[in-house]
């Protein structure tokens, strides 16, 4: 089973920049996940504030654990 770490970078009009995702075997430890600035095309994005979504998908095996989500803001200034 894989167990993915994803980050979904939005701008302030709520629209979807950039997906990053890191799937692994194991749902533990620590994920590393980099946003390089640069949309799902590849252009370098403007300076401004930006969303970004985090969803860790977690294997609990009835621990009463579900996937876990964060949001916060990350500021882009070139």
């Amino acid at each position: 089973m894989s167990n993915e770490a994803e980050v979904w970078v939005y701008d302030l009009a709520g629209r979807l920049v950039r997906r990053l995702s890191e799937p692994r075997k194991i749902s533990t430890g620590q994920h590393v996940l980099r946003w390089d600035g640069r949309d799902q095309v590849g252009e370098v994005v403007p300076p401004g504030i930006y969303y970004a979504r985090l969803r860790v998908a977690t294997e609990t095996d009835g621990a009463g654990i579900e996937n876990v989500g964060v949001l916060r803001t990350v500021s882009v200034a070139y």
